[in-house]
């Protein structure tokens, strides 16, 4: 009988073995999505982000002119 006891647990064991081995590739699947749900987000957060910083670099430059232009005047 512990003969058959023994070999029952390793039946078992080697089903949700082979459950957890027949997971894996529904589990790379829904990994790869969400990887690549990610970088799409994360794409569309750095274009704008580009999109602010030349924004921002263009008021700069637009500022400074503005200020050589005041010096100017200021010293005639």
């Amino acid at each position: 009988m512990k003969n058959g006891f023994r070999l029952t647990n390793l039946e078992k064991g080697q089903e949700r073995i082979e459950r957890k081995i027949n997971s894996i590739p529904a589990q790379c699947e829904r990994l790869e999505t969400s990887i690549d749900d990610n970088i799409k987000r994360l794409s569309h957060i750095q274009e704008r982000q580009q999109l602010v910083i030349e924004t921002l670099s263009a008021r700069s430059i637009q500022q400074e002119a503005a200020i050589k232009e005041l010096n100017l005047i200021t010293k005639k």
